[in-house]
């Protein structure tokens, strides 16, 4: 699992590893690597309006897409695997991981968010009002995350609560309609609202479901659901779901179709207008 990015001048970050011109069809090979089949886990994120974070594995490095320069940096992240990075403010980005205290028993990690101060380089853990085995979150607004997870105890159980980062307070929110038994797939859309999709399903199942949920209501409803497809518990391997400029939603990769192996093929969910 590799990340890409939407970048300013028509520029693509693909798989941590190229930027790629979408005018002009051309790339430039970041790592200016041959063999990129040795390559691990990475994640990135927009660390300033001309800079490129990627953090694969233990290595750090900053690239600038104006100067097209690439420098490895020293940071110490708290240890977590599946980082995510979520940009709350200029001086402020939410990780999120699991930790890897118990890395020999994959059911007993947990996920941990940390508050990392640029200015400073300092991390604060942020407490949680519930333990989770795996959660999604989401960044709501400049001082509000919403998580979305499941219990420490099996994955029986699962949770919903909105955190501010300012006032360290944790309110409970109501679950989903659909019991989800991983964390689903969320993304914040243009009108506020967020979706939800995946958690839920299983190859006896055979169906993928998706939700909206309505922060200022705390309500869900059902979007809709596709035949068929369904979603693998992994952290790994999952679609890449992203809201169009029509509203639509794109949610492409990832994709189990019965017993058959991760699907290369995308379906657009059409949203009311």
């Amino acid at each position: 699992p590799r990340n890409s990015l939407l970048l300013p001048n028509n520029n693509v970050l693909i798989n941590d590893s190229f930027i790629y011109n979408y005018k002009n069809d051309s790339f430039i090979n970041i790592f200016n690597k041959k063999d990129f089949s040795k390559d691990s886990y990475s994640t990135s994120f927009m660390y300033s309006e001309n800079q490129i974070l990627i953090n694969e594995y233990n290595n750090t490095y900053i690239y600038n897409i104006d100067t097209n320069k690439l420098q490895k940096i020293d940071i110490k992240f708290p240890k977590l695997f599946y980082k995510q990075f979520i940009k709350m403010n200029q001086n402020e980005i939410v990780i999120y991981g699991k930790n890897d205290r118990n890395s020999k028993h994959a059911g007993s990690w947990t996920t941990e968010i940390y508050l990392w101060n640029i200015k400073r380089n300092s991390f604060k853990k942020i407490a949680l009002e519930n333990t989770y085995t795996n959660a999604t979150v989401v960044k709501l607004n400049n001082e509000e995350l919403i998580v979305f997870g499941n219990s420490h105890l099996g994955g029986k159980e699962q949770f919903t609560e909105k955190i501010n980062i300012n006032t360290k307070k944790s309110t409970k929110l109501p679950n989903s309609i659909i019991n989800r038994k991983n964390a689903p797939l969320a993304i914040l859309l243009s009108n506020k609202k967020i979706f939800l999709m995946g958690g839920e399903t299983s190859s006896s199942k055979g169906k993928m479901i998706a939700e909206i949920f309505d922060p200022q209501t705390n309500q869900y409803k059902i979007g809709a659901s596709y035949q068929s497809f369904y979603l693998r518990r992994t952290d790994f391997c999952k679609p890449s779901i992203l809201e169009l400029a029509n509203k639509d939603i794109l949610i492409c990769g990832g994709m189990t179709e019965t017993a058959k192996s991760i699907q290369n093929k995308c379906i657009i969910l059409k949203m009311e207008k």
